[in-house]
């Protein structure tokens, strides 16, 4: 993926030639790569496209869902059990809380990560709507995109964001651009082939508030590397079933015999061949190799698994995984590219905290968003036991709070130790949720 730089926002802004050629480009070297990655996750893969050389052969179009498969395993394995959030810091927590809460923050980031595991990249937007309520909503790669500095740390300047609307009366289309810097909004339509600045708002985020979420370093998808071998996989499916239909379909051939078309038909309608003592008949047939194409349609799965780190949970050595640690060993592999992906997701996570803490800030507050900490949980089955018992070795040598994170089942290690607390001064039933017939005030 390519990295716009310039020199300065002001060059950018201010001018909208510079801004269409950008958006020109980026539509030109990468939406049609971006947009081919999202038709395969979504089940429209080339085989569907292969023309027939011959319109009176079998030309059967298999299309097999391995992208959907990898991104949705991936995914699942990543972000399946949601993110958890932990501050010293209460009424830091309390409010990035609120604010997550009201924009459902897990399946906002769920379906985040789904767009950075299809197509390597996803950016989401942070902005305030008329309420004053902060909130953040995810952006299409395919209409969004960065622009950075010249600094060797190319820091973001602005993020760009840009559609076309379709006119259901003169059928026609309008582009629209939004640029985002560190302090305004900028509004852009488009007017007769040219760019015209329409609004500029101001926002009090104090920073881009259109952040990019990575994959990795090269913004590759997760099934991006195995597409031949997804491609190669789809034509030997396809070539099975087609070879399998022209069997149905062979020829016979007669020898020996002299009959009229009219006897044929009739030799075919009754399925009686009279050969005579001379006559011969037998089907004409191609010779197939079914064990050479088994063979390379397992070669190519296991190449597709082994490339895209997923594992085969079907295969019989994966059955042997009984312990826990046996499997994790064979969740190795994805559990290496998840080590990555984490390391640039929680990378922008922490830039939306950021960006949510300064809003809270212009409002009097002085919240430090480092003060919270994140933690990712792996969605794999767990041995509960064996962590319990690793726990229990560990009391008096490590926090009660830094043992709580690591049991599975608890999603809010803070509302844990207060009704720890709230059990140990016999006040447990001041909580509703152990007594049902409390009620709030």
């Amino acid at each position: 993926m390519e990295k716009y730089k310039i020199s300065s926002v002001e060059q950018l802004i201010n001018n909208p030639e510079l801004i269409q050629s950008l958006i020109t480009r980026y539509k030109t070297n990468e939406v049609p790569r971006l947009k081919k990655l999202f038709d395969y996750y979504n089940g429209k893969s080339d085989i569907l496209n292969r023309p027939s050389a011959d319109p009176l052969k079998p030309n059967n179009k298999i299309m097999n869902p391995w992208s959907n498969f990898i991104c949705n395993t991936t995914q699942a394995y990543f972000i399946g059990v949601p993110v958890s959030y932990q501050s010293d810091d209460e009424n830091l927590m309390t409010a990035l809380q609120d604010v997550y809460d009201s924009n459902g923050e897990q399946s906002h980031n769920a379906q985040l990560n789904k767009h950075v595991s299809v197509a390597g990249l996803g950016y989401e937007l942070v902005y305030v709507n008329e309420l004053g309520d902060i909130k953040f909503n995810s952006l299409s790669p395919l209409e969004t995109f960065m622009v950075y500095d010249n600094s060797i740390s190319t820091n973001p300047l602005a993020g760009v964001r840009f559609y076309e609307s379709y006119d259901y009366v003169d059928e026609s289309t309008q582009l629209f651009v939004e640029i985002y810097t560190s302090d305004f909004i900028y509004s852009y339509s488009q007017v007769e082939d040219e760019l015209k600045l329409t609004e500029e708002t101001q926002h009090y985020f104090n920073g881009v508030p259109v952040i990019q979420y990575s994959n990795n370093e090269e913004q590759f998808g997760d099934a991006e590397l195995v597409k031949s071998l997804i491609d190669a996989y789809d034509i030997a499916m396809s070539d099975s079933v087609n070879s399998l239909e022209a069997f149905a379909d062979s020829y016979m051939l007669i020898s020996g015999l002299d009959m009229t078309p009219e006897q044929a038909k009739e030799m075919k309608q009754n399925r009686i061949i009279l050969a005579g003592e001379k006559g011969d008949a037998k089907w004409l047939t191609k010779s197939s190799e079914p064990a050479e194409i088994e063979n390379l349609k397992k070669r190519l799965v296991s190449d597709i698994h082994k490339f895209s780190y997923t594992p085969d949970i079907s295969d019989d050595s994966f059955g042997s995984a009984s312990s826990g640690e046996s499997l994790k060993y064979k969740m190795l592999n994805l559990e290496n590219i998840t080590v990555i992906k984490e390391r640039f997701f929680k990378q922008s996570l922490e830039e939306r905290i950021k960006l949510i803490t300064n809003f809270l800030n212009v409002k009097g507050h002085a919240y430090v968003y480092t003060d919270v900490t994140m933690k990712f949980t792996r969605n794999m089955p767990s041995n509960t036991a064996s962590i319990v018992e690793t726990m229990s070795k560990l009391i008096g040598v490590i926090s009660k709070q830094t043992l709580l994170t690591e049991l599975p089942f608890i999603e809010d290690v803070a509302y844990e130790l207060e009704l720890i607390e709230a059990e140990k001064a016999g006040t447990l039933e001041e909580y509703t949720a152990f007594n049902p017939t409390a009620t709030e005030e």
